[in-house]
């Protein structure tokens, strides 16, 4: 009861009614076992995205069900099987992915067929640049 509170003051609701119905509209999840207090958003997959990945890239897939960090081949992979930008940088964004892009880097996600604006977004994950 005092982590649904908690999560109640976190969050500006009103009363524990308010909490409950936040939290069956998937904007966030509370961890009852955990002294933390966990925020989930929901992912931005179409079906269709679903089964592609599920059929050519499940690893990428399960990582991102598990909103694990995200790799530059899973980010690769994510192109390929067809996922749009807002998609993809949604997912980095979700899994709080950080990639350290050096100019090999960029040059192989370009010609891997991975726009500009999924780069720049990679790039500033990191905000410590060498």
């Amino acid at each position: 009861m005092k982590k649904l509170l908690l999560l109640a003051a976190l969050f500006g609701c009103q009363s524990k009614t308010d909490t409950l119905a936040q939290a069956e509209s998937n904007v966030f999840v509370a961890s009852l076992d955990d002294s933390i207090v966990q925020t989930a958003y929901p992912h931005k997959l179409t079906p269709t995205d679903y089964e592609r990945l599920e059929q050519a890239y499940p690893k990428t897939l399960d990582r991102i069900e598990a909103i694990q960090p995200l790799s530059i081949q899973d980010i690769k992979n994510m192109t390929r099987a067809g996922l749009d930008d807002q998609t993809i940088i949604h997912e980095i964004q979700l899994t709080r992915s950080k990639f350290y892009l050096t100019p090999e880097d960029e040059l192989e996600l370009r010609q891997a067929g991975v726009s500009s604006k999924v780069v720049l977004n990679m790039k500033h994950t990191v905000d410590d640049r060498y």
